[in-house]
């Protein structure tokens, strides 16, 4: 999957690189290409080969021992380390200054590290800040023990500041007892035995790429192509908010799913309907806002733009705008029943061609520059206001 990495400003200033660039060009030219596939973690594999595949593989100069030798270089500069990483079972090399310059703002989208973190490797600020909140319960559905398994730590590895200690659950009233009335035969545990440990949490496998395609195939088969074109859009501004620009299979069929029980329901809730949900997703796609939430505020405001909408509506048309007249429009022009209100009724009508010249050509040419089309429909709405004034 396509990524980016930023260089920062100070590599120009930066005695280590000038050295690079004077002393070893090679070295500095598998840096750069290093940084710009160093992805989230900057970490790649030590093996030459494996290395010289993935970060130079359509160079021809740069030979696996070429690569070989220029990490070495790379490792002795201090701007690489390498290590054995025990996650892989391989050893590794891991850029040391990487999330200086290239901070995380969305660890609550991102997965596993490729490899294991380096022996002097340090959480970030980003990260700890996310476990933190994690742990403050603010983000839905994350756990913080299955977070920290997730990137490799643990709740006390990281800062700033202690995790909030838990409150361990109370016993019904009816079991809680005090030492002294407490017997051996209520107490069955052996004496000096280690507390039990929590069972360990099982852990789902992740659905394979076909099991996805299926799932996604069979949310979209049943909808119109005005729904798909809706959806597809909507992903598609949700994908423009990632580094990448791009989505993951898992989480196309997690916001199509979660969509499309805003639409209809999930047997718990009531669904806001076909018209509401297209008008709220269309408002969404306006905004450039890929939010359920205001897919749903704006779904509300579907009723209240239906109520409002008015009685008459020129059609519009390729040359023309439309025209809309108001209720007291039509009824002064159409339903005159002394001379009083027909005199009312036919000025109602020379405002309305009035109204209609004006918007009928959006260029606000002058009659003489109308086109042929221009001129048919200047002519017919001309004719239609001097048979009603007569």
């Amino acid at each position: 999957m396509p990524t980016w990495s930023k260089l920062h400003s100070a590599t120009n200033d930066s005695l280590t690189i000038a050295d690079l660039i004077d002393k070893h060009p090679d070295a500095a030219i598998l840096w750069f290409m290093l940084i710009a596939d160093a992805g989230v973690w900057g970490r790649f594999p030590a093996e030459p080969r494996l290395l010289k595949h993935r970060i130079v593989g359509l160079s021809e100069r740069l030979t696996s021992a070429v690569v070989a030798e220029q990490t070495q270089v790379l490792v002795d500069a201090g701007l690489l380390v390498a290590y054995d990483d025990e996650l892989s079972g391989t050893p590794a090399i891991a850029i040391v200054s990487h999330f200086e310059h290239n901070p995380t703002h969305s660890w609550h989208r991102l997965g596993s590290p490729e490899f294991g973190h380096p022996p002097s490797w340090v959480t970030p600020d980003d990260l700890a800040t996310y476990l933190e909140k994690v742990a403050l319960d603010k983000y839905a559905g994350k756990d913080l023990r299955t977070e920290c398994t997730k990137f490799l730590t643990t709740p006390g590895d990281y800062s700033p500041g202690p995790l909030p200690e838990t409150t361990p659950q109370a016993l019904p009233a009816e079991r809680v007892q005090s030492p002294e009335t407490e017997t051996e035969e209520e107490n069955d545990s052996l004496p000096g035995a280690p507390p039990a440990a929590p069972p360990a949490p099982v852990s789902v496998p992740k659905p394979s790429r076909q099991t996805l395609e299926a799932q996604l195939e069979a949310l979209r088969e049943p909808l119109s192509d005005q729904d798909i074109a809706l959806l597809d859009e909507f992903l598609h501004l949700c994908a423009a908010e990632n580094k990448s620009g791009t989505l993951t299979l898992g989480r196309r069929v997690n916001v199509t799913r979660d969509l499309l029980c805003l639409r209809d329901g999930d047997g718990e809730t009531v669904g806001l309907g076909a018209g509401p949900w297209c008008y709220g997703m269309g408002a969404a796609i306006r905004a450039e806002a890929p939010n359920r939430n205001y897919v749903k505020q704006a779904a509300g405001s579907w009723g209240k733009k239906r109520a409002s909408s008015k009685p008459y509506e020129e059609p519009s048309s390729s040359i023309g705008r439309g025209d809309m007249m108001t209720p007291e429009e039509i009824a002064a022009a159409l339903v005159p029943q002394t001379e009083k209100q027909r005199a009312a009724g036919t000025a109602a009508l020379r405002e309305a061609g009035k109204r209609l010249h004006r918007r009928a050509v959006p260029d606000d040419t002058e009659p003489e520059n109308d086109s042929e089309e221009e001129a048919m429909h200047r002519q017919g709405l001309e004719m239609e206001v001097e048979q009603n004034v007569e």
